[in-house]
């Protein structure tokens, strides 16, 4: 009897853990479908953890390491986005205020 709870909890935990690397996936696709409109970031940062939780004491699935590469890829160009934006904006305040060209 014990051995066949024991059965059933790591079923439980291989079905939460491939869960999480779903999720993983889904969100590392998000980040970089969305990483243009600075939403990568978020996505991104989801997906690793999401990615990260679903190697519990193993080996990462493959579906975790697909969703941790794309998590990673979105962040960082959401990332990237994000300084330029800012450089830009902080450029333009620059001209508005008199500050002429560089």
């Amino acid at each position: 009897m014990e051995g066949n709870s024991t059965e059933k909890l790591n079923k439980t935990v291989s079905s939460a853990a491939n869960g999480m690397a779903t999720a993983s996936l889904i969100m590392g696709i998000l980040a970089v479908v969305t990483s243009l409109f600075l939403m990568g970031i978020i996505f991104g940062g989801l997906g690793i953890c999401f990615a990260l939780l679903s190697r519990g004491e193993g080996k990462m699935h493959s579906v975790a390491v697909g969703g941790l590469i794309c998590s990673v890829i979105g962040l960082v160009i959401g990332l990237v986005i994000f300084i330029i934006f800012g450089v830009y904006v902080m450029y333009l305040g620059f001209l508005m205020s008199g500050g002429g060209m560089l």
